[in-house]
């Protein structure tokens, strides 16, 4: 894997990392 691919994957889980938390935390609230 080169650098570029690398920071494009660890890129992308932070994403769906943010997503997952912001959808738990609305959830909690209801």
């Amino acid at each position: 894997m080169t650098n570029n691919c690398i920071l494009l994957f660890l890129q992308a889980r932070s994403q769906i990392s943010r997503r997952e938390y912001v959808t738990y935390e609305t959830n909690s609230e209801t």
